[in-house]
């Protein structure tokens, strides 16, 4: 449900509190409780993640390729 709902925000600017809160609702409508790290800071976060990896997609040339490399508590920060 998050990555789904967070899979939108390349698209259109996004507001991490607007985000945050239509994620609330979601949850609410579902009857499940939001995850506790799941706070307008950790949005944020994602959003620009996202942003610079779709900056370094958009510079990969035809036929090239990009790793991405894992760190599991990179957003947590």
């Amino acid at each position: 449900m998050v990555v789904g709902a967070l899979s939108g925000i390349l698209q259109e600017p996004s507001n991490p509190d607007a985000s945050l809160e239509g994620l609330r609702r979601l949850f609410d409508a579902n009857e499940l409780p939001l995850p506790s790290y799941l706070d307008a800071a950790f949005i944020g976060r994602v959003a620009e993640r996202m942003r610079r990896l779709w900056g370094e997609w958009r510079s990969v040339p035809y036929g090239g390729t990009m790793e991405l490399v894992w760190e599991p508590d990179s957003l947590s920060r």
